[in-house]
């Protein structure tokens, strides 16, 4: 081999070899700050009294009977539910199961303040002349992954007539969205990917929800599909609730920039023929401005509750008649 041939071969694998020390190095310190940050998390011990591991390692993580925090109390299922609640359906009552993140939850709300229960008071009134129940299976920082698996690992056992999928717009983020929850219950397999997607996301100067949207869209609809296709094959149907995010500093709804979002999902759900219910019309007809529905972008108030209630009740009938 000439002698310019060894000197470019030795600058090239010289040159790789130092880009794999790099890149080790990198994973090697981002592993000592993950340790450091992890062991920080929970510094007060409040996020252990009412979130454990999962043994299902697609959901990470689940809250523990009877666990508190906050606002927050469990039932010996696990879930922010009277206990008095079982597996077996009381009489001829109608079961709708409520599935999401944190804002089925109500984590701003006592629990008879949330959505759940308000229509469960108010379904009574509407003189559907049936029973209706009502179960909070709500969990703060679930993604659609996580939620799907969580319909056929814990809901599926109560045997719901209906489930409502309360869908927030960053259940698109399998990260982000969880409050950190997601790294600590699965360290990144690669810290300087990490790294790079973050900086990606940054540098792509595209809305966070649409960012999120656009990565994960296909993912979280064949979820959604399949949650549909399990829930007909045990006799339950499937309603997506769509909440819009609330922009706070706005005075309403008409420069809302997430509506194409709304329309695509909608879209997809109604011709996999699946109930939907958008509630951003609902919220943008009041003319109000976001602060008086909800405390940040995502999270309702009790006014915010009390509406997502009677629109719900308003576009349900509660005993598998079309709507």
């Amino acid at each position: 081999m000439p002698e310019i041939g060894k000197r470019i071969l030795l600058v090239v694998a010289s040159t790789v070899v130092f880009i794999l020390l790099c890149i080790a190095g990198y994973e090697i310190y981002g592993n000592i700050r993950y340790r450091q940050w992890r062991s920080e998390f929970d510094g007060s011990g409040k996020f252990q009294r009412l979130t454990i591991p999962s043994p299902d390692r697609i959901l990470m993580w689940e809250y523990k009977p009877y666990g508190e925090y906050g606002k927050i109390r469990t039932n010996r299922f696990g879930f922010r539910e009277h206990d008095s609640i079982s597996t077996e359906v009381p009489g001829d009552a109608y079961r709708i199961a409520f599935i999401g993140d944190s804002i089925t939850l109500g984590m701003e709300v006592d629990l008879d303040d949330t959505f759940v229960k308000i229509l469960e008071r108010e379904a009574p009134k509407t003189g559907s002349g049936k029973s209706i129940q009502t179960l909070n299976f709500g969990i703060d920082g679930y993604s659609a992954i996580q939620i799907h698996e969580l319909l056929s690992y814990k809901v599926l056992d109560f045997s719901p007539d209906e489930v409502f999928y309360v869908m927030c717009l960053n259940d698109f983020d399998f990260t982000e969205s969880s409050g950190g929850k997601t790294r600590y219950f699965a360290k990144p397999k690669s810290f300087l990917l990490e790294r790079i997607d973050k900086l990606r996301q940054k540098l792509s100067n595209t809305d966070f929800h649409m960012y999120h949207f656009s990565r994960n869209r296909l993912s979280v609809y064949q979820r959604i599909a399949q949650m549909n296709g399990l829930l007909k094959r045990n006799n339950s149907r499937l309603t997506l609730v769509i909440v819009p995010v609330f922009n706070l500093t706005e005075s309403g709804f008409s420069d809302y920039p997430l509506g194409g979002m709304h329309l695509d999902i909608a879209t997809f759900a109604l011709e996999e023929g699946i109930d939907v219910i958008d509630l951003l019309k609902a919220f943008a007809s009041q003319d109000k401005p976001p602060a008086s529905f909800a405390t940040d972008i995502w999270h309702l108030n009790e006014n915010g509750h009390r509406f997502v209630a009677q629109q719900l009740l308003s576009n349900v009938s509660f005993v598998g008649e079309s709507r």
